[in-house]
C-alpha cells in the first residue's frame, strides 16, 4: 500500500500545480478530473478504503 501511496503522492504533487495554474476554469476542471481519473487507476480507492480500515481500527482502540 505505501507504493500506492508514493506514487499516487508523486503524481499528485505535479498535477497540483497544473491545476492551480490553469488558464482558465475549464481547464482547471478539465485537468482536476483527468488527475483523478489517473490517481484512481493507480489505485486511490483501494488506498482510501485501507486508509478509512486503519481509521476506524485506531478508533476503537482509542475507545
Amino acid at each position: 500500500m505505501q507504493l500506492i501511496k508514493e506514487t499516487i503522492d508523486n503524481y499528485y504533487s505535479g498535477a497540483e500545480i497544473e491545476i492551480l495554474t490553469s488558464d482558465s476554469a475549464e481547464h482547471c476542471i478539465q485537468k482536476y478530473q483527468e488527475t483523478i481519473r489517473q490517481m484512481e487507476q493507480m489505485g486511490l480507492k483501494e488506498l482510501e478504503a485501507y486508509e478509512s480500515r486503519q481509521y476506524q481500527a485506531a478508533k476503537q482502540k482509542m475507545g
